[in-house]
């Protein structure tokens, strides 16, 4: 989910913890910073992405939201701020540890997904990673903190009842587009923002299809005709670090090559991150004599940006 998201969740955890332990009362501020820091520990690695969207690609939502990574990012921050603020180690380790877990939780719930041991990925693919119904949802909590008692946990149920929802709903999508399109092989359903509005990935031999669908009504549709790729560029790239990580998050793609004189503009472009017109997930490739002399893997919503990151 983002930061807005896990930063709400937080506060909610801070509250409920002041509720249920005597020993934190009146020290809503301090169990407020430990529990928004832990809220946002695991995607520090955010960081990373001013020196290499490549490298942050490869460890995002990896290595920091394992399981047994949980208990060592607790007990750094219980370190780092036991002699700042006024609660115990113990407690701030606990409310750490329960903050990071439902941080991975609610990362698991949507469509990116995460690692939660070894290297394998867990994804619903039931929300958003900016899902709006969930947001108001522990915005409610908080509003109501002082006048409903246990309301985290009452809003924690709402959250597993509206999953619940998204799942049957999803079913009844892939169901309705299955019959509305027969010819086709369905590739994916992935949530939006909007939570009563599904993306849909389709294709058949020749091409694919994608297109929001809303009440049961396709809408936006894309018709990608399949390009085949010359066998000495998939020879040519097969090593190359940054398309091996591309294929790896993108398992449905389509391309375009662009050739003048001895330079060869490759763009692999992923299917699954699509934004009005914009698919903007991409793998850029620039191949001069036979040799990858410039690369460009990550998310860009501008062209102009691509090509800048390509062409140095």
């Amino acid at each position: 989910m983002d930061s807005i998201t896990h930063t709400i969740v937080g506060i909610g955890i801070a509250g409920t913890a002041i509720g249920l332990f005597p020993s934190l009362e009146g020290k809503i501020i301090e169990v407020g910073i430990v529990a928004i820091a832990a809220s946002n520990l695991p995607d520090l690695d955010v960081v990373v992405k001013m020196i290499s969207d490549e490298y942050y690609l490869r460890i995002h939502r990896g290595l920091s939201h394992k399981i047994y990574f949980w208990f060592i990012e607790s007990f750094i921050l219980a370190g780092l701020l036991f002699n700042i603020i006024s609660i115990s180690f113990v407690s701030i380790f606990m409310i750490s540890l329960v903050c990071i877990a439902v941080h991975v939780f609610l990362d698991v719930g949507n469509s990116y997904g995460t690692q939660v041991y070894k290297e394998k990925w867990y994804s619903w693919n039931l929300t958003h990673s900016v899902d709006p119904a969930v947001i108001l949802l522990f915005l409610t909590a908080i509003a109501l903190k002082f006048y409903v008692k246990g309301i985290f946990l009452i809003v924690s149920i709402f959250y597993l009842f509206y999953l619940m929802y998204k799942r049957m709903h999803k079913r009844y999508i892939v169901k309705k587009i299955t019959e509305m399109y027969p010819n086709r092989l369905l590739d994916c359903v992935f949530p939006t923002i909007n939570p009563f509005k599904w993306y849909v990935i389709l294709e058949n031999e020749d091409s694919y299809l994608t297109f929001n669908l809303i009440k049961n009504k396709p809408t936006k549709l894309h018709y990608l005709k399949k390009s085949k790729i010359d066998p000495i560029w998939h020879q040519i790239l097969k090593e190359n670090s940054a398309y091996e990580l591309f294929l790896k998050q993108s398992k449905i793609n389509f391309s375009t090559i662009n050739s003048r004189e001895d330079m060869t503009e490759i763009i692999f472009y992923s299917l699954k991150y699509r934004k009005k017109e914009t698919y903007y997930f991409s793998a850029s490739f620039l191949i001069v004599n036979e040799i990858v002399v410039s690369q460009y893997v990550g998310w860009c919503f501008d062209e102009r940006k691509r090509k800048k990151k390509l062409y140095f």
